[in-house]
Order: structure tokens, then C-alpha cells, then sequence
């Protein structure tokens, strides 16, 4: 995902992303690298990467698994 916003006086202000993740994706801790690509700026003058720990967790309990009762899988033999 890439988000451009303007600057001010050398401050950006990123507000409201929102995140619509799949069910493939899974929980985990994962990066967000923000850097800067302003057009023209030398490398020297840019900003360097932030880096941003984003953790998930998957809240939903288990699924259960059917109880099966041994003596009963013994009385079927």
C-alpha cells in the first residue's frame, strides 16, 4: 500500500488508514517502513526509514474439536 500526502514546514500528518486483510493473513508481528521520496531531494537531505512494529492477534478462540469418549470407540470393537 502506498500513501502520498504534502508536507508542511517539514511535517506530514497520516491519519484514518484503515486495513482490510484477507483470511490468509495470518497474526504475527510485521514492519511498516515509511520513507521519503520527495522528487529532486538528494539522498543526503532525505528523511531516513521509520520503522513501524505492527503486531497481530487473532482474537477469535479455537475451534473445538469433537470430544470423543474412548470407552465408547472400545464398546463398537
Amino acid at each position: 500500500m502506498l500513501v502520498k500526502t504534502m508536507s508542511t514546514a517539514g511535517m506530514a500528518e497520516v491519519g484514518e488508514l484503515s486495513f482490510h486483510l484477507d483470511s490468509e493473513f495470518k497474526a504475527g508481528a510485521y514492519v511498516i517502513v515509511c520513507k521519503d521520496v520527495t522528487p529532486g531531494l538528494p539522498s543526503r537531505m532525505q528523511m531516513k526509514y521509520t520503522k513501524i512494529l505492527l503486531k497481530l492477534v487473532d482474537l477469535d478462540p479455537p475451534p473445538e474439536e469433537e470430544k470423543v469418549d474412548p470407552k465408547a470407540s472400545k464398546k463398537k470393537k
